[in-house]
């Protein structure tokens, strides 16, 4: 079963991409670097959904979703590891650190959790 996308959640990604590319920019640019370890880990699941798209129909056979929903899943860890690293950059403050912690795994993992939905979603699997 080859992949579709959903169109509407393929211009999300793209504009969350884009969004936070921009603030890494700024941030580049304002030479506070450490904020830009901040926001990098946050591109990840919508990038990744981007690119496992092209993945999937690149290998057009059977398992098409499953490697995209493989992909993002692994987008997801990667970016969940990669904000603990970024935690202990951005403050010494155990409070920043923990707010920082909260609200970056919480982006993290509903994106990553709609993005699979959705993948799954395209399966259309036999109800039992």
């Amino acid at each position: 079963m080859p992949v579709t996308t959903n169109d509407k959640l393929l211009i999300a990604c793209w504009a969350t991409v884009i969004v936070l590319v921009i603030m890494a920019i700024v941030f580049i640019r304002s030479r506070r670097l450490k904020f830009v370890w901040a926001v990098g880990p946050l591109t990840l699941p919508p990038a990744m959904y981007i690119i496992s798209g092209v993945v999937a129909r690149a290998v057009d056979s059977a398992s098409s979703v499953q490697i995209r929903i493989i992909l993002d899943l692994a987008a997801a860890l990667v970016a969940c590891l990669l904000i603990g690293f970024a935690a202990s950059i951005v403050s010494k403050a155990r409070r920043t650190r923990v707010a920082y912690l909260v609200c970056a795994l919480l982006f993290v993992m509903t994106f990553s959790a709609l993005l699979i939905m959705n993948s799954v979603a395209q399966m259309n699997l036999p109800v039992v």
